[in-house]
């Protein structure tokens, strides 16, 4: 058994990801690294808590966060929450985008076809970003719809964020 720096937990020699908090084992050199500097995506979240519809989780109502778990086609159920996008233009909860400790989880209208609702960290690492009008693209069909955030501001706020995000994720 190999004990995780991270978070103490124990785990079986040949696994390659604590299944507590998402570290990862190197086999190569025998330690646990992180694949994503966790504490820099919660800083970039929280430096958002001006932005309108962008709630970091301290911030984020219960009422809100209820409504996403029924609306979400995949939900970070016990994840850390870091960030969430209201990105419904009423401002309901029922689409958007939630950053959590493990990656990216969103929810978008049915104009805005996505081959997924979730991408890792270590997959939006390796992604390209772009902003199309309307919706962010994350790279292999992968979009999430930005309409309801109302103005160009707010969508290029939310490419910006996910941004800084790839960076402290490549560095």
């Amino acid at each position: 058994m190999i004990t995780c720096q991270y978070c103490n937990a124990s785990y079986i020699e040949h696994q390659t990801i604590c299944s507590s908090c998402g570290a990862v084992l190197d086999p190569k050199e025998g330690v646990i690294t992180r694949k994503t500097n966790l504490e820099k995506i919660r800083q970039i979240c929280e430096s958002y808590e001006d932005a309108k519809d962008f709630h970091p989780g301290k911030f984020v109502s219960l009422k809100k966060m209820r409504v996403a778990a029924k609306s979400f086609t995949v939900f970070p159920k016990e994840k850390e929450n870091f960030l969430f996008c209201d990105t419904h233009p009423l401002g309901k909860g029922k689409r958007g985008f939630i950053i959590c400790d493990d990656g990216v989880y969103w929810q978008n209208t049915r104009a805005a076809t996505t081959n997924r609702n979730y991408l890792a960290w270590e997959d939006l690492a390796k992604r390209e970003l772009k902003l199309n009008k309307y919706v962010l693209e994350l790279g292999r069909g992968d979009v999430i719809g930005l309409s309801g955030l109302g103005s160009d501001n707010y969508r290029e706020k939310a490419e910006r964020l996910f941004r800084e995000i790839k960076a402290a994720l490549n560095d």
